[in-house]
């Protein structure tokens, strides 16, 4: 028998987009099942004082990464504790939950990716969920408010479609965090001048608020000299 293509109905990929929704809410409960145990076992020695603790950055198998990322933690400065490292621009905590957000220099040419650096951390002794939104043409679940130096909030870029692919629970061990790389040129159309970041992240309902991080500035220029 021929099998016969033709586009999929608007109604039945709403259905798939939930089963793609279900299938990996269901391979996150499953992981978080399967490394409980051994991360409980691998968490007790980062239960010191929280000024001389590390968090670990979470690339997704940490029970089995743990050592390799117990040394990369010691030699990386975002791992510290925030009093430790005020460069990463770390917003108040909320619900368990410290944002933070740097660019690796203050400005950017206007012709070059301008790359947003995010710390997602847990701050408390339990697993906290956020939200993560798969939006198209987007590179991770942070949303940014850009402002100019005026403070006049700056819209994002009116061609690009906001299609939301897929929508689903991100869980954070504790005292572990998660980095995303960002692409801030992406969503803003950002000529010469200094404008004002901030990251946001959504956490997972009842409650449902906005983890922020503090106001970082950047400065576009046309002039490389400038950008160095």
């Amino acid at each position: 028998m021929t099998m016969r293509y033709s586009p999929i109905p608007l109604g039945r990929r709403i259905c798939c987009l939930e089963l793609r929704q279900l299938t990996v809410y269901a391979l996150n409960t499953m992981r978080i099942l399967f490394y409980l145990p051994a991360f409980l076992v691998s968490c007790s020695c980062l239960c010191a004082d929280e000024t001389n603790r590390l968090f670990l950055t979470d690339d997704g198998f940490l029970p089995i990464h743990r050592s390799q990322l117990l040394l990369e933690a010691k030699n990386t400065k975002e791992s510290l504790p925030v009093n430790q490292f005020p460069e990463g621009n770390w917003g108040l905590v909320q619900d368990g939950f410290q944002l933070s957000l740097r660019f690796d220099r203050p400005k950017y040419t206007n012709d070059e990716p301008v790359v947003a650096i995010i710390l997602i951390r847990n701050v408390t002794s339990n697993v906290i969920t956020y939200m993560f939104s798969s939006v198209a043409g987007k590179d991770g679940p942070v949303r940014f408010e850009l402002f100019s130096d005026s403070k006049k909030p700056i819209p994002t870029n009116s061609s690009d479609v906001i299609l939301v692919v897929s929508a689903f629970h991100s869980d954070v061990f504790p005292g572990t965090q998660i980095k995303y790389l960002e692409r801030l040129d992406k969503e803003f159309n950002l000529t010469n001048g200094t404008y004002f970041v901030q990251a946001q992240l959504k956490v997972a309902c009842p409650s449902c608020v906005d983890v922020e991080s503090a106001m970082v500035p950047i400065t576009i220029t046309s002039n490389p000299n400038d950008a160095k």
